[in-house]
């Protein structure tokens, strides 16, 4: 029976987890795209290598994390489907738009 709760915790700091960093990449993908005027108050993160590194890193981390989702899913009974459908599509749709730009931009804009 501790089992089943200790697997519902974890599956809601997953879940928590995988919002937070969907939606933390996907505000700083707009502020990194946006001419906007007030966009030079974050030009110090966006114009940081490392961003573009997260954005890669989080493709595979929010798949990852699903994954693990879907395995204490099956494990534990208590964890609702409908929440791990949610985030698998926060996390597909983020990895294919981002690498959809990144396909797009080596072939359309890379010099050989």
């Amino acid at each position: 029976m501790r089992e089943m709760a200790e697997n519902v915790s974890w599956g809601k700091y997953l879940h928590l987890g995988v919002r937070i960093i969907s939606g933390v990449t996907f505000a700083l993908y707009v502020l990194w795209m946006s001419p906007w005027t007030f966009s030079h108050l974050f030009g110090g993160i966006l114009r940081s290598p490392f961003l573009i590194d997260w954005f890669g890193i989080s493709t595979f981390a929010l798949c990852a994390i699903v994954g693990i989702e879907a395995i204490l899913v099956e494990k534990s009974k208590n964890i609702s489907r409908q929440s791990l459908r949610i985030d698998a599509i926060f996390a597909v749709s983020w990895s294919v738009l981002f690498w959809a730009i990144i396909i797009y931009g080596i072939t359309h804009f890379a010099t050989v």
